[in-house]
């Protein structure tokens, strides 16, 4: 049995590293595409026991019921940040019953099936008791399968995948190209688009608000300058 722990940030505090080129109402409604985007993959995918959003965001209740997902408000926790909040959940669901949990992120929307059925193959016994796939600059964790028993320590943050290897040095790694692109800074946008471009069935909603609104038109002018700006002051254009 595996069950994914899907925790989320309030949706107006979400990727305030995106600020300059989104107004906070533009965040908003890009990350909750993405999360839109992660659900539709991974609630209902046989695979997957029971999906567990976790968030104290308005709209999270309201996607749990669209996409027939569990829902815990993350205040019931004594606790703060990420790595408190997946703990808490972890330790909750352990107390529910055995098995294996997933923890991804909101703000990989070109996630595929395909890709989850890779991480949930690998087998406890086979040659790794955890499977991690970091993101595209193998700095980030945005895949952590593991036992809900096992010890383990949450380490999200800067450098996160070196300090999740260090506690399982024969972790199974998976570089899986949708799940390694994350969202966090202007550039990963104009990633997004790219891929997205490439691979036209994937992340429908995110899609539609980058490439079919007005506002994917300004910011795609926009990422381009900076991205011009950013190539000029390396002298490299």
């Amino acid at each position: 049995m595996t069950r994914i722990i899907l925790p989320c940030k309030d949706f107006v505090r979400a990727k305030t590293r995106l600020a300059g080129v989104l107004a906070a109402h533009e965040r908003r409604s890009l990350m909750q595409a993405m999360v839109e985007d992660v659900l539709t993959v991974i609630a209902g995918h046989p695979g997957i026991s029971e999906v567990v959003l976790v968030s104290d965001d308005p709209a999270a209740a309201l996607l749990a019921e669209k996409y027939c997902v569990r829902h815990l408000d993350e205040s019931k926790f004594a606790c703060r940040g990420l790595n408190g909040v997946v703990e808490a959940t972890r330790a909750e669901l352990k107390r529910e019953g055995p098995g294996r949990l997933l923890v991804l992120h909101g703000d990989v929307p070109a996630i595929t099936a395909d890709e989850i059925n890779m991480v949930i193959a690998i087998r406890p016994g086979s040659y790794a008791d955890v499977v991690m796939v970091p993101d595209r600059n193998r700095l980030g964790t945005n895949g952590l399968l593991l036992d809900a028993s096992r010890t383990f320590s949450f380490c999200y943050g800067e450098n996160s995948f070196d300090l999740h290897r260090k506690q399982a040095p024969a972790a199974c790694i998976l570089e899986l190209p949708g799940l390694s692109l994350d969202v966090d800074c202007p550039m990963d946008l104009l990633d997004l688009m790219s891929y997205l471009q490439k691979i036209p069935q994937l992340a429908p909603h995110s899609r539609q608000l980058l490439m079919g609104t007005s506002l994917g038109s300004r910011l795609q002018a926009v990422l381009a300058s900076q991205f011009e700006q950013d190539i000029a002051g390396r002298g490299e254009y």
